[in-house]
């Protein structure tokens, strides 16, 4: 099946939802708490969801939709995934680094994602089988095979990694001589080639179904830690290119 209608629809989704973003930035806001201090909710999450809903249901009635605050609805094998603001720690202290995230899945597997950064106004969409684009220009992983020469991030939010455990991994990345960063949208940046690898574990769906599918279809391996292919709904994520991804999941191995 063609999913070229509903990725056009989803980008341009993206970019507008992304858009009214920007009037609510920099200003104060009302902040629920969710799990814990640093997860949490504002306004402005979810007047972004209600936007992004109603424009999915009136356009695509036939999908489902699975969002970040409204939970699942509709249809079960065939599904949008929204994370309506994604970095919202990031947007509630007024720093860049938060964005729009969609996704398509269907039958478990995801076949369309669009992303949207507001502040440097880009745009990066993928479809299963045919590539992954930023502003519609053709993007690959970076072809990086020495960790010296790499730079990576870490995001291990998940209850599986204990500190032990995270220091280890630090510290042997850090013998290789790797450089780290930190932002949002860390794993589509491996996609682009402007992060050599990432490593992530925690987080939902909507972080990491529209991700996964743009760095694979950039040409990087993306498995969870025991090797796997990704799932939409996966918690581990290992992304690299394939040199690259060979040496984590050795170092992973012994770390993790």
């Amino acid at each position: 099946m063609n999913y070229k209608k509903e990725l056009q629809f989803m980008e341009g989704l993206a970019v507008s939802a992304g858009e009214r973003l920007l009037k609510y930035f920099h200003k104060r806001h009302t902040i629920t708490l969710k799990t814990s201090f640093h997860d949490f909710v504002t306004e402005v999450d979810i007047a972004s969801e209600k936007f992004i809903l109603s424009k999915m249901r009136k356009t695509f009635p036939r999908y489902g939709i699975l969002s970040e605050e409204a939970g699942h609805s509709g249809n079960q094998q065939a599904f949008f995934v929204v994370d309506p603001l994604d970095g919202t720690q990031h947007f509630s202290h007024g720093l860049p680094g938060f964005g729009i995230l969609l996704a398509l899945v269907r039958d478990g597997i995801t076949v369309a994602s669009a992303m949207y950064d507001p502040l440097i106004k880009s745009s990066f969409t993928a479809l299963l089988g045919h590539g992954s684009w930023r502003n519609g220009k053709r993007v690959h992983c970076s072809n990086t095979t020495r960790f010296d020469h790499a730079l990576g991030g870490i995001g291990l939010n998940g209850p599986r990694t204990t500190l032990k455990q995270k220091s280890a991994l630090f510290t042997t990345l850090l013998s290789e001589k790797a450089n780290f960063y930190r932002y949002y949208m860390n794993v589509a940046w491996v996609g682009v080639g402007g992060l050599d690898f990432y490593i992530s574990h925690g987080g939902g769906p909507w972080d990491h179904a529209p991700q996964t599918l743009f760095a694979a279809e950039a040409g990087a391996k993306v498995t969870d830690f025991s090797g796997r292919p990704v799932l939409w709904d996966t918690k581990e994520v290992v992304v690299a290119n394939p040199v690259l991804h060979k040496k984590l999941m050795q170092i992973l191995n012994h770390t993790l």
